[in-house]
C-alpha cells in the first residue's frame, strides 16, 4: 500500500467516500500536486492536509487539463472533512 493512502487510512479509517459526491471512493488524490514539492518539503506532499478521497469520475476531472473540479474547491471541501 502506498503511503499517502496509509495516512488517509490512518486518519479516516471508515469506508472510504468521494469528498464531492459521497459515492464509493476509489482513489486518494494529491491536492497539490507531488512534483510541485522540493527536497525540503517533500515530507509535505503526503500530509492529510494534501489527501482527498475522490470517486473514479471526479479523480479524473481533478486531472484534466481544463478541470471542472479547482483546487480550491477541493480543499474547502477537505477541510470540511477534517473538521468532523
Amino acid at each position: 500500500m502506498e503511503k499517502h493512502i496509509k495516512v488517509y487510512l490512518n486518519r479516516f479509517w471508515d469506508n472510504p467516500l468521494c469528498e464531492i459526491c459521497w459515492d464509493v471512493a476509489v482513489d486518494v488524490h494529491h491536492i497539490q500536486e507531488r512534483s510541485k514539492f522540493w527536497k525540503k518539503t517533500k515530507h509535505l506532499q503526503d500530509s492529510i492536509d494534501n489527501l482527498i478521497w475522490l470517486c473514479r469520475k471526479h479523480h479524473e476531472q481533478a486531472h484534466w487539463i481544463w478541470k471542472k473540479i479547482d483546487k480550491e474547491s477541493l480543499i474547502t471541501m477537505h477541510k470540511d472533512k477534517l473538521l468532523w
